[in-house]
């Protein structure tokens, strides 16, 4: 396994945007309030709803992103 990134200084959330295909502003910001909710130490920790068709490439991402070691042995 790789290590992770070092963080660079001046960057912006909004570049995480296009990789959401969020139909709006309003819900970019509540995906970035959930994001920052789960980081939180402690709980209670948010649960995250997502909807769409299943067996689609975005939906594969997903769940790999989740779990790993189940897609790839």
């Amino acid at each position: 396994m790789l290590p992770l990134p070092v963080p660079h200084e001046g960057g912006s959330i909004d570049a995480l945007a296009p990789f959401l295909n969020l139909p709006g502003r309003s819900e970019f910001v509540l995906v970035v309030a959930w994001l920052l909710a789960a980081l939180c130490h402690g709980g209670p920790y948010p649960l995250l709803a997502v909807a769409g068709q299943l067996y689609t490439d975005a939906d594969e991402a997903l769940f790999e992103a989740a779990c790993p070691t189940i897609l790839n042995g």
